[in-house]
């Protein structure tokens, strides 16, 4: 298990920014996610989107600081459930953006399924993943080329989250 935990370290890395961007946006610009929220029936609220945001930061921040075992169950519990909100996104016909991204309005689809579930197995797979200080103690170059690294997947997947559907094709129904 522990070779897997440390070949999984720096993907689980990129969702952990990957979260942050998304809760940094969600705090600045809440009110996208408040209207996803309300068109699936959930409850919504611009305090509550900011909340959502919020944790999001932290637990994005504490999973790449400290790591360890209970982090990543809270990630992936998180993108559990993104999963079936993004879910019941797909099926009602008034959801115009998933909310992920705040102000980014991409549609919900089913590559934001799959990210999330992809998202979500990562984290589960990185319990006991060491801080980021201790992984970087490893790597040749004082660790620079894996930041480097991990911040270019983050850049990646953001853009791919946040404008993939705009640029492959439109909302698909489930």
């Amino acid at each position: 298990m522990l070779y897997v935990t440390r070949m999984v370290t720096g993907i689980f890395f990129v969702v952990c920014e990957v979260l942050l961007i998304s809760g940094v946006t969600k705090v600045l610009v809440p009110s996208t996610t408040k209207s996803t929220l309300s068109a699936v029936g959930l409850p919504s609220s611009i305090a509550l989107v900011r909340s959502l945001g919020v944790s999001e930061i932290v637990l994005g921040i504490l999973g790449i600081l400290l790591g360890g075992t209970y982090f990543p169950i809270f990630i992936g519990a998180l993108f559990a459930f993104f999963t079936i909100f993004i879910l019941l996104s797909l099926r009602n016909s008034q959801v115009v953006s998933c909310g992920c991204f705040g102000a980014t309005s991409s549609p919900p689809s089913p590559l934001h399924v799959f990210a999330n579930l992809l998202f979500m197995v990562v984290a589960l797979l990185a319990i006991g993943v060491e801080g980021l200080s201790d992984v970087l103690d490893e790597q040749p170059a004082n660790g620079i080329p894996f930041v480097l690294a991990i911040l270019l997947g983050a850049l990646v997947t953001y853009l791919i989250l946040a404008f993939g559907s705009r640029v492959w094709g439109k909302k698909v129904s489930l």
